[in-house]
């Protein structure tokens, strides 16, 4: 018993590692939820009677400072790309 005892405070951190990886839940990138258009403007900080010039160049000032690659976090840049797509359809 203590024998077995000691393997799993020795080697805890790797159990717990390895634990996380098989049982880890899938997460839900899927944040395709409805945007209105209000919420798409207010997003990309625009007025109601933007162009798509104006769009494009919202969209890129936004996805700059937001990206993933950049420290940003996927669900905002995940809006901000849902955002664009209801204004410019």
């Amino acid at each position: 018993m203590p024998a077995a005892f000691w393997f799993f405070i020795r080697w805890r951190s790797v159990i717990l590692f390895i634990k996380n990886f098989i049982f880890k839940k899938k997460e839900n990138k899927d944040f395709s939820s409805s945007m209105s258009r209000d919420e798409a403007l207010r997003i990309l900080g625009l007025n109601d009677g933007a162009t798509k010039d104006d769009i494009i160049a919202a969209y890129r000032k936004q996805i700059k400072k937001n990206h993933p690659d950049l420290g940003g976090s996927d669900w905002v840049t995940s809006r901000i790309n849902k955002a664009k797509e209801t204004l410019l359809n």
